[in-house]
């Protein structure tokens, strides 16, 4: 097959294909939807996506894919030399990274005057990103991301001569720590210091409105971005998205495309999804291929920049057999035709264990027992104020420095809530904060345990979770996460070796598949409640 590329450089044009690599290419690259598993036999499942479509076009960012199958299928390929120049830099060699990496940081202090370099595997990683110009990278929580890409930012600033650099994140106090950090590096390091930043978000002080005038770098959340016109993208020839996992929604998309002039674009995260997925597919799409991985193992086993996890599970049983057998039924007398009988099930379970006034107070007596600063995540805001429960038993009944966020809670509260866990030394601070407002971007070295309120199985916030435990503060040697865990199973009196699993046991096997993937030890505690009594 031939393969050439669009001239707006946002596919590649597949050519002169015979029969068989028509049908395999347009095979390879049809994917069902992640979810697709909740529409199973239902009328109302979503179709699957053909990435390869009807008139010959690839999106680019699947080049790498197009490469494997070919090689797996024995195709020929033959590539239109334009598409390496737009693809990567053949000329760029690690040495010259390494050179102006090594000069930028010679003679580097940070505040307390310790000596700071950047590091064997973040010069890695900056240097393919910066190779293969439009692509991902996987870099786990505590890993450097940020200084990774100030690095990429200088040196294509410095010596690429890029212009204007794009930096697109989540949320507000994202877009304010990243450029603090960014300024915080810049003041460590040598050189020239000759760049501007700007911000861009909702509800902007009136300087840093006037900075938008000016600027080489623009931290903004892509909600703000979402409300710019066309004309605004063009000035960009290079584009970052932080927390790439979020790259699959249409306006990061929309964003990515309206800057018609880049000719870099890049997407780190931690948490990216599996490999062939669809939604590795669509990021992919957009930004280009994963072309550089560093796992939580790798930081904290090998190179030993991260404080090692232990997670225990907490098998709590407490739920009378009356309970666990209603439950049984319910979800023995589901209705497989309802694509939403499984959620309203997972709910009715949800709903019971926030109800139940053991469980909670097993959490809060085991946050009062844990003699270092303790996080409690909970998940459901809106469900059974779980998590203002806790806050208030804790508030009422120990002797901790108890404090509550979620969503709702403003950003510079909850980094007065961080600071003030940060700098208490005595390990009595408990900050009960829901997965949303404590996952991406929060930076607190001073966290000892975790606890894990809610039934949670996304990759993202589970392996985001982790994230939080990990970064390094003196003195401490580990964090330990307990994950509360609702055995509600249910045997048959007739059969009791077969245990009929209930859906938040089955979220917990997915957290412990994620844990065993990650190759933290895992632990099981198991508690035995009798005569539990309802709010």
């Amino acid at each position: 097959m031939d393969i050439t590329v669009t001239d707006d450089k946002t596919y590649l044009i597949l050519r002169n294909m015979t029969q068989v690599e028509l049908e395999q290419t347009r095979l390879y690259f049809t994917k069902e939807p992640d979810d697709s598993w909740r529409y199973k036999n239902s009328e109302y499942a979503p179709p699957k996506t053909e990435f390869f479509n009807q008139y010959g076009l690839l999106p680019l960012g699947l080049w790498m894919e197009l490469i494997e199958m070919c090689k797996e299928y024995g195709f020929s390929m033959n590539f239109d030399p334009k598409i390496n120049n737009i693809i990567q830099d053949s000329q760029l060699q690690f040495d010259t990274f390494k050179y102006y990496s090594d000069k930028l940081f010679e003679g580097a202090k940070d505040d307390k005057g310790h000596d700071i370099s950047l590091q064997d595997y973040q010069a890695e990683g900056v240097y393919k990103l910066i190779k293969f110009k439009r692509c991902c990278a996987e870099v786990t929580t505590s890993g450097g991301k940020t200084i990774m890409a100030y690095i990429l930012f200088k040196f294509l600033r410095d010596v690429q001569h890029v212009k204007k650099f794009l930096y697109v994140v989540p949320s507000k106090s994202l877009v304010t720590q990243s450029r603090d950090k960014f300024e915080l590096y810049e003041n460590w390091v040598s050189g020239d210091h000759n760049w501007k930043s700007a911000v861009l978000y909702s509800n902007m002080k009136k300087a840093d409105r006037e900075a938008l005038k000016d600027f080489d770098i623009l931290f903004a959340t892509y909600q703000s971005l979402s409300h710019k016109d066309a004309d605004f993208f063009s000035q960009f020839d290079c584009v970052f998205i932080d927390e790439a996992h979020h790259a699959k929604t249409k306006s990061i998309k929309t964003i990515i495309q309206r800057c018609i002039n880049k000719n870099y674009c890049f997407g780190v995260t931690g948490t990216l999804p599996s490999a062939d997925s669809y939604d590795m597919y669509t990021i992919e799409s957009y930004i280009g291929p994963l072309v550089y991985q560093f796992s939580a193992f790798e930081l904290i086993n090998i190179k030993k920049f991260a404080t090692p996890i232990y997670i225990v599970n907490q098998i709590l049983d407490y739920a009378s057999d009356n309970d666990k057998i209603l439950l049984y039924e319910s979800r023995k007398a589901k209705d497989k035709d309802d694509i939403q009988a499984g959620s309203k099930l997972m709910k009715a379970e949800v709903n019971y264990t926030m109800q139940n006034y053991t469980r909670m107070k097993h959490i809060c007596d085991l946050a009062q027992k844990l003699n270092k600063n303790t996080l409690i995540l909970f998940s459901d805001v809106n469900v059974n104020n779980y998590g203002r429960k806790i806050y208030d038993y804790l508030k009422d009944n120990s002797d901790k420095d108890v404090y509550y966020a979620d969503g709702n809670t403003k950003s510079d509260a909850r980094e007065y809530i961080k600071q003030r866990m940060e700098e208490d030394t005595t390990g009595n601070t408990v900050f009960v904060g829901s997965t949303g407002c404590f996952s991406e971007g929060i930076d607190v070295g001073n966290l000892w345990y975790i606890i894990l309120a809610n039934s949670v199985k996304s990759q993202y916030i589970v392996r985001q979770f982790i994230g939080r435990g990990m970064r390094r503060f003196p003195g401490k040697d580990k964090v330990v996460i307990f994950d509360i865990v609702d055995d509600l199973r249910y045997a048959h009196r007739f059969d009791k070796d077969s245990l009929k699993n209930n859906y938040m046991w089955k979220h917990h096997l997915e957290r412990n598949k994620i844990y065993r993937e990650q190759k933290f030890p895992v632990y099981e505690m198991k508690v035995d409640y009798k005569n539990q009594k309802l709010f």
